[in-house]
């Protein structure tokens, strides 16, 4: 058993057990994995996170029928998804040309109803309830996009990079309030706010690499700002550009979960690829859980890339069980999926782990990566789904 904790004093120990799986659903899915939107009883398979022109195509499953409802070719690689109030989709697809796709799929059909194309491959958006359009930005500019047809409503801001087309863009709404948001571009975080029709960027924060993720998030004891994820670093940044902690490891973190939520959070979970699983509270300490199974080993002699890699990603729901307060995660590799139960004082407790694909599936570790679809763990009815080559799999504990 797995026990990460800087506390200590009397609690319930969570059971141990095994994961068992109860079915499986064959359907083919977009290789990759990583992306994927989880909207009421269905969802959506989009793409991977690293191997971008991996797939050209979105998979719509639905969790009830237990059957995909319709495939949907792109014309480029998903790299991002938003359910609108109107249960249609906006996507962004990326090409290698250099080029971006905003484009609405109908939610019924799968169908492309518009599609805009951007002279730069990264491209970002997000649903601004406020006025009921999309905000959109390539890093250097930033537009207001009418979701019904893909018209641009205003451009509110242009030149706010000094790279013209930065290779990663990142939006995120502010603390809830619609007029101000965060936006990362290659390296540098600033927060933006809309006042009168005017756009006015209050800082900027530099980042040691390019930021893959943000997570903005109100910690129950007042302290607030947005967490940005970089490859090797984790940054907490508060609303006066000042930064107030900084974690440095290895390889990408990705993928902010804020507990219980965004708004009056305990902690934050976020993955890193070769370091596991990391918790973060306010002040910035940190637990570090590596994923079981050790090191591969070649020739005998350890390496440093572990065995279970942290590709697929995480999943957290909480716990219903009065005597086991806090959370349960899911967790999944490449291979194996792991259940943890995370206590309220930050004991992060391995419950159990199985196989996700069958014992004689080959493959390398690139292989894997690259063609199987990966995704994080989803629920559904009441056991856990986890993807791998021929489809999905559900399983219990």
């Amino acid at each position: 058993m797995l026990l990460v904790s800087c506390t200590s004093g009397p609690q319930e120990t969570p059971p141990t057990g095994a994961l068992q799986a109860i079915d499986a659903y064959n359907i083919k899915l977009p290789p990759g994995g990583q992306i994927l939107l989880h909207d009421g009883d269905r969802v959506l398979f989009l793409g991977s996170m690293i191997q971008r022109k991996a797939a050209r195509e979105a998979v719509l499953f639905d969790t009830v029928q237990k059957s995909q409802v319709w495939r949907s070719q792109l014309p480029g690689s998903a790299i991002k998804g938003i359910a609108l109030p109107e249960k249609d989709y906006i996507l962004i697809a990326a090409q290698d040309k250099g080029e971006a796709h905003l484009l609405r799929l109908d939610e019924m059909t799968g169908e492309i109803a518009w599609d805009v194309v951007f002279g730069s491959e990264a491209l970002d958006a997000i649903w601004n309830p406020a006025d009921a359009a999309l905000w959109v930005s390539d890093g250097s500019s930033l537009w207001r996009i009418d979701p019904d047809n893909g018209d641009t409503l205003a451009t509110l801001g242009t030149k706010l990079s000094e790279n013209a087309h930065p290779g990663s863009v990142i939006l995120a709404p502010a603390f809830g309030d619609p007029r101000t948001i965060f936006l990362a571009s290659d390296h540098v975080l600033q927060m933006l706010s809309l006042t009168g029709g005017q756009l006015t960027s209050h800082w900027r924060f530099s980042s040691a690499k390019f930021i893959a993720a943000l997570q903005p998030v109100h910690f129950d004891n007042g302290s607030e700002g947005v967490i940005a994820l970089a490859h090797s670093h984790a940054y907490f940044v508060d609303p006066r550009g000042k930064l107030l902690w900084h974690i440095k490891n290895q390889d990408i973190n990705y993928a902010p979960i804020a507990l219980p939520n965004a708004d009056a959070a305990q902690m934050v979970v976020f993955g890193n690829f070769v370091k596991g699983i990391y918790l973060v509270d306010a002040a910035g300490m940190k637990w570090r859980a590596a994923l079981p199974g050790g090191n591969v080993h070649i020739l005998g002699i350890p390496t440093p890339i572990p065995r279970n890699i942290l590709l697929g990603g995480v999943m957290v729901t909480p716990s219903t069980e009065p005597a086991l307060p806090g959370y349960w995660l899911a967790v999944r590799s490449l291979d194996n999926l792991f259940a943890y139960h995370l206590a309220l004082t930050g004991d992060l407790t391995l419950i159990a782990e199985t196989p996700i694909a069958p014992q004689d599936e080959q493959g390398t570790i690139v292989e894997k990566g690259n063609m199987n679809p990966n995704y994080p763990p989803f629920q559904m009815d009441d056991g856990l789904a986890v993807t791998y080559s021929e489809g999905i799999r559900l399983f219990t504990l």
